[in-house]
């Protein structure tokens, strides 16, 4: 995969303006705490699905992105897990077939949970995995309140020094 440098300050705002937010309600700064640069919206004006699905094409993966607005924040967070389809409670085990439908769910790949036997689970997400897929899942895990011994596959590829 070709890596493509971030779009600038002002190209960003563009696209963002043409999601149909005025120019004077953006601001973007780099935020030293997050090591990133973050991108706040004062107010978005009306909120639609189509406005809040620009804005995160126009911002994602290169910035966080900030309503002020506590309304258009929880809508734009909560379009975010409209990704998955609620599946049904279960009980017993986990299958490999269950844990291929809460994948599919969230439109990841089915390699992403392994069965390992019994209840043990083991979750494995791509490094450069969207964030929402891996949020997906995981709930996806939660709502499905299997009993489960959970596992994360890969974290031990990053050192201490990574992690802070």
């Amino acid at each position: 995969m070709i890596q493509l440098p971030p779009p600038g300050y002002q190209q960003t705002i563009e696209a963002i303006a043409q999601c149909g937010v005025p120019r004077e309600n953006i601001a973007i700064t780099y935020e030293d705490e997050l090591r990133s640069d973050e991108v706040r919206i004062s107010d978005i004006g009306e909120t639609t699905g189509r406005k809040l699905a620009c804005l995160k094409t126009a911002v994602h993966p290169f910035y966080i992105l900030t309503l002020e607005n506590e309304a258009q924040q929880s809508a734009f967070i909560a379009q975010g897990r409209r990704i998955a389809q609620p599946i049904q409670r279960v009980t017993g085990v986990p299958s490999q077939k269950l844990l291929d439908r809460l994948t599919d769910a969230c439109r990841a790949p089915n390699r992403w949970l392994v069965h390992g036997g019994g209840e043990e689970v083991r979750f494995r997400p791509d490094p450069d995995a969207e964030y929402d897929k891996v949020d997906c899942v995981l709930q996806q895990l939660k709502e499905s309140r299997l009993p489960m011994n959970l596992g994360f596959v890969g974290n031990e590829a990053y050192s201490e020094t990574e992690k802070k």
